[in-house]
């Protein structure tokens, strides 16, 4: 489908500002939008270590409706790991990756992936990206783990 998409920064409290790979941002968000079935892969934070060696891998399984199946393992330093489980999450409206798409710079594609959160605050309490609607599908159970 879809390369991971990799987003990073530096520095105490500073915004993400490094995009991998905009081609792949662009892939995840057109998967997103046309709602395609498939897996894709996003990582933020501060996967290298430089300063806090906090990230997030979240793991998306594309349904082909308007929800995902997200899964993500949250990693704090070395010592701390654990995965929230979001269930059937609920997409954006096309319209939103259309915004996004319309000028696919770095910074725009990097808030479409992680506004609200940030290099010290990757996954910050009842945090869900920016392309989701911010809750799960209430077809099924009700409880969203975080």
């Amino acid at each position: 489908m879809c390369q991971p998409v990799e987003i990073a920064g530096a520095g105490p409290g500073i915004e993400f500002n490094t995009l991998e790979s905009q081609e792949a941002a662009i892939c995840v968000l057109q998967a997103l939008r046309d709602r395609t079935p498939g897996r894709i892969n996003i990582v933020w934070g501060d996967v290298m270590g430089v300063y806090l060696a906090e990230y997030v891998n979240a793991t998306i399984f594309l349904i082909g409706d308007d929800t995902v199946l997200m899964n993500w393992t949250y990693s704090e330093g070395c010592l701390f790991e654990r995965e929230a489980v979001s269930r059937r999450v609920v997409l954006q409206t096309k319209d939103f990756f259309e915004n996004c798409l319309a000028t696919p710079d770095a910074a725009t594609l990097i808030g479409c992936f992680t506004q609200g959160a940030s290099l010290a605050f990757p996954d910050p309490p009842n945090w869900f990206p920016p392309w989701t609607l911010g809750s799960c599908d209430d077809g099924l159970p009700p409880v969203c783990q975080q």
